[in-house]
């Protein structure tokens, strides 16, 4: 089930979360922790496409913010860069989605306990590599 993809790379998280499909992105990423463990479930929700997208880049670029606070609450990485050097986070900034935003802001304030944190949880190596 997830080695599947479409010609573009994409798996089936991707494609949920890219068309807002929120109990099949539940039930897929349950079956992921259930059948492998938090960490295949985790690797699924990371998993790029042939464009260097994850299914974050996809929910945030495409506004569906509560998919968007799914992802989030998994642990997918904020952090992976796509083939134009965007994060999910600049994606929805630059489509303008502030409802995306909100939920980015929410999830940072929840989980980052100072200024300093918040900055570290964005910040990228010296040596340009994603640290997600």
């Amino acid at each position: 089930m997830f080695e599947d993809r479409d010609k573009n790379e994409r798996n089936a998280v991707y494609l949920a979360s890219k068309n807002n499909q929120i109990p099949t992105l539940e039930f897929l990423l349950e079956h992921a922790r259930n059948t492998s463990g938090q960490e295949k479930e985790r690797a699924t929700i990371d998993e790029i496409d042939r464009y260097g997208r994850t299914a974050l880049h996809a929910a945030a670029e495409s506004g569906h913010s509560e998919i968007v606070r799914i992802l989030l609450e998994r642990n997918c990485s904020i952090k992976i860069k796509d083939d134009d050097e965007y994060t999910a986070l600049m994606l929805c900034c630059k489509k303008n989605r502030q409802n995306v935003l909100e939920v980015f802001i929410q999830f940072l304030d929840e989980t980052c306990s100072t200024k300093r944190n918040k900055l570290l949880i964005l910040e990228e190596r010296e040596d340009g590599a994603n640290t997600g």
